[in-house]
């Protein structure tokens, strides 16, 4: 069977822009338990996470470098192409620009250490970007409102 179609994100996803083209609406008995689940989906994520940061291991000096290159990438040159894209192709203003570029540098989400996980491949460098882009990101984002606002 294709993967796209064993893979229950987008079998979900799929099936809610189905039903909102439709107009469709679930009956309540259904969509109570639906939103309950997904209510605890990201306390579930950040707990997965926090479980995965007691750890002995320090990555070598290569994994430091990655680590460090994912979240600058993240955290800084994200918001830059960001930035860059809306002055030129768009040209747009200051006041314009806040909402895209500090949305372009909010930090990696739970979802890649949790998809990391699901997919069995490095927990621990998706695990280290989530954590260091967060930890990084209340400055990189305080500049960013200061310097657009």
């Amino acid at each position: 069977m294709a993967i796209p179609i064993r893979n229950p994100i987008i079998v979900a996803s799929c099936t809610g822009v189905a039903l909102a083209i439709l107009g469709l609406q679930l009956p309540s008995p259904v969509a109570s338990p639906l939103r309950t689940v997904g209510a605890a989906a990201i306390p579930t994520a950040l707990f997965a996470l926090g479980m995965s940061l007691n750890t002995q291991e320090r990555p070598d000096a290569s994994g430091r470098t990655e680590r460090l290159s994912l979240v600058g990438l993240k955290v800084i040159v994200q918001p830059l192409v960001a930035f860059l894209l809306g002055v030129l192709l768009l040209g747009a203003e200051r006041e314009a620009l806040l909402a895209p570029v500090l949305c372009s540098g909010l930090p990696s989400a739970q979802n890649t250490y949790i998809y990391a996980a699901e997919y069995q491949l490095n927990t621990d460098l998706a695990r280290d970007a989530v954590l260091l882009s967060t930890l990084l990101s209340m400055v990189s984002l305080s500049l960013i409102v200061y310097l657009l606002s």
